[in-house]
């Protein structure tokens, strides 16, 4: 479906919106980029639907959402978008899991609605800019001069033809996944391009001066964080920057994973999330006979160690 937001519509797939609407808490999912789309994301994550009713979003002027502007394709927009979301379906709170620049988003969401979210879930992530550093580093030790070379477009945010983003992605593939586990990964041709204004703009002006690390530590919501051993793009200094930030949070490394763990690792992933909501739920067990929407909302009274 799509919802008018801001100036623009939001194609939102809600995964089971016939049979279990309302019915269960909502988890927001935010894909990657900036530029990317939430469709490689529906077979890592269906296994939330145990515990949640699901909404993969797409970001603005990004895969089947309407185009917008390239001005107006950023991280703060972004974030405003959820929240308009969430009021648009008539929801208290919500949950938000954000892989890569979709984590940025869901902590920047956090940082600026903390009273908004129960819980959040932030994978292969980062909370500022200085992510890029890190990615460089990890890329200088560990990568080819091949790669180091066609990085720089990433950097400065030159790409100019999905033709480019296909190379740059065929080069780095290794570096992104190191193994591929099982029906949660495919390697098929992607249904959609890439909005390469949103990645530019993203990397050359958004996000190498933005932090929300500091504002991160008002954020009382439960928080599962989760990374990759080998993920050079969001190194593991990036996700401890976050586990130190926010108050009651987990953190988990995949030893065996690069930038995906949840499709590198699904059975470890997906134990460790079921782990944690229900170490998250034992302050709920009383309230048992409340409506799941309202369970949730209990949740957040949760001190996770």
């Amino acid at each position: 479906m799509k919802i008018s937001v801001r100036g623009t519509k939001l194609f939102v797939d809600v995964e089971g919106a016939a049979r279990r609407w309302r019915s269960f808490p909502p988890l927001f999912l935010l894909h990657g980029g900036p530029g990317g789309n939430h469709l490689p994301m529906k077979p890592c994550f269906g296994f939330m639907r145990r515990w949640f009713q699901l909404f993969f979003v797409d970001h603005r002027g990004c895969g089947f959402s309407d185009p917008c502007p390239s001005r107006t394709l950023d991280l703060r927009n972004n974030f405003e978008d959820l929240e308009t979301l969430r009021q648009s379906f008539g929801f208290e709170k919500i949950n938000v899991l954000g892989t890569s620049y979709g984590g940025m988003v869901a902590s920047a969401y956090a940082a600026r609605y903390p009273k908004n979210i129960d819980l959040l879930f932030l994978i292969g992530t980062a909370g500022s800019g200085d992510f890029i550093r890190a990615a460089r580093e990890y890329l200088a030790q560990h990568g080819t001069p091949k790669q180091i070379r066609v990085a720089d477009r990433l950097w400065k945010g030159t790409f100019q033809t999905q033709v480019q983003f296909r190379h740059f992605s065929r080069i780095f593939d290794r570096l992104y996944v190191r193994r591929r586990t099982g029906s949660s990964w495919t390697k098929s041709k992607p249904l959609v391009d890439f909005n390469l204004d949103a990645l530019n703009h993203g990397f050359r002006d958004v996000l190498p001066s933005w932090s929300v690390l500091k504002e991160l530590r008002k954020v009382r919501a439960p928080t599962f964080i989760g990374v990759g051993k080998h993920d050079w793009i969001c190194p593991v200094s990036q996700s401890e920057a976050l586990a130190e930030a926010l108050p009651h949070a987990v953190f988990k490394i995949y030893t065996h994973s690069a930038h995906s763990p949840y499709c590198e690792e699904p059975r470890s992933f997906q134990k460790d999330i079921a782990l944690f909501l229900k170490n998250v739920g034992r302050l709920c067990e009383a309230a048992s006979d409340s409506p799941p929407t309202r369970r949730v909302g209990l949740l957040a009274i949760a001190i996770i160690v």
